[in-house]
């Protein structure tokens, strides 16, 4: 029989070892989850965009940028798609998710008051755009919420 360590039921902190897998408290599983699964939504919304919406589209895509007035629209297009990839990217990223989320937001707000000038229209068409203007900034919203939550768990809070 082999004599006991001074160590022995003890993990290298000293603290006693307790049996099983570590516990996860359900709050704490629960808020990782919902973290993570928002944040997929979010990069489902923008690469959805990128790529089902404007890159097949990408002539029609351009047209309409340049429709809406907005100087150099290949270019702009391109930076559109570029911010739809990267930014969710960014997102998924550990330590950029904070920078992802406030370029996606600007982003939001950028498209919110370019493309869905409700204040321009009468009727129907007003109200749709009104729909599409306030979509956009409730969603710049909650990734400013993000942002401010990376910052705040970045600060050890």
């Amino acid at each position: 029989m082999r004599p006991a360590s001074p160590n022995e039921g003890h993990d290298l902190a000293g603290e006693p070892l307790v049996g099983g897998p570590p516990r996860v408290e359900p709050l704490h599983f629960l808020s990782i989850a919902g973290d993570l699964a928002g944040r997929l939504a979010v990069c489902a919304l923008f690469w959805w965009s990128a790529f089902v919406d404007i890159l097949p589209t990408w002539p029609a895509t351009v047209d309409y940028v340049a429709a809406q007035g907005i100087p150099f629209p290949w270019v702009a297009s391109v930076l559109a798609v570029a911010l739809e990839i990267g930014g969710p990217a960014l997102l998924l990223t550990p330590g950029l998710e904070a920078a992802g989320a406030l370029l996606l937001a600007t982003y939001c707000v950028a498209t919110a008051v370019l493309f869905h000038a409700f204040w321009l229209l009468d009727g129907d068409g007003r109200d749709t755009q009104l729909v599409h203007f306030l979509k956009n900034i409730a969603i710049a919203g909650a990734l400013l919420t993000l942002t401010a939550r990376a910052h705040t768990h970045a600060d050890g809070a």
